[in-house]
């Protein structure tokens, strides 16, 4: 997904500057996470995802959940769909929810998002079995 600048964003708030526009201006944007981001939006069949383990409480704040759910749906051999077209982050201020909460937290979540990426099918099953 591409990072608006504070300008851009709010000149599409304000409705001075249209879709058409900001994506002509696409690439004078940052690419945030590199070609294959797996944040920003996504869409799930509800009872399919819910099925397979739904958002990972495991996580606490700000965190790879968004990779986790990529990867866990990947090893359950479930149907990844990336859409076509650029996808647009508006600026926003960084509040404190923004970041990790401290080094404990960090650690955490993504030790959480190793422990995921490196199950098996089976494994992974038996893991989400025990999530609330």
């Amino acid at each position: 997904f591409y990072m608006l600048p504070q300008e851009d964003s709010l000149l599409l708030k304000k409705r001075e500057m249209n879709m058409e526009e900001c994506c002509q201006k696409i690439y004078e944007y940052v690419l945030a996470h590199g070609p294959n981001s797996v944040g920003g939006a996504f869409w799930v069949n509800k009872n399919v995802y819910i099925k397979y383990g739904g958002e990972n409480q495991h996580f606490y704040g700000w965190g790879p959940e968004d990779a986790e759910r990529c990867k866990r749906m990947e090893i359950l051999g479930l149907p990844i769909y990336r859409a076509q077209g650029p996808l647009l982050h508006l600026f926003h201020p960084r509040m404190q929810n923004s970041w990790f909460g401290n080094q404990r937290l960090e650690y955490a979540n993504r030790m959480e998002f190793i422990r995921v990426a490196g199950m098996t099918r089976s494994q992974l099953l038996q893991y989400i079995s025990g999530w609330k």
